[in-house]
């Protein structure tokens, strides 16, 4: 693989991912997209982390803190009210 060309560098920057056509084959991505939706499928009500950049508090969150070795859900900041239910689809969360 070559060099990030600059635009991509930008794109990076600005959206926090970058989308790299044919790094991955059709078939390959689909299996991909199934087992994510089986974790997701999987994610019990019973431990509620909510993954941020900007939130330092993950040094106490022991659900994150463990996680570096598994496969682990965390959920956006938006996708629970105060009380922790969820307020989009579990799939969006």
């Amino acid at each position: 693989m070559s060099a990030l060309e600059q635009a991509q560098v930008a794109a990076w920057e600005r959206d926090g991912y970058l989308v790299l056509e044919g790094f991955v084959d059709q078939e390959r991505c689909a299996e991909l997209v199934g087992r994510a939706t089986e974790l997701v499928a999987e994610v019990g009500a019973e431990v509620v982390s909510v993954f941020s950049t900007h939130d330092q508090e993950r040094t106490s969150d022991e659900w994150f803190l463990s996680s570096g070795d598994q496969t682990r859900a965390f959920f956006e900041a938006d996708a629970l009210d105060r009380l922790g239910r969820l307020q989009v689809p579990l799939e969006r969360a």
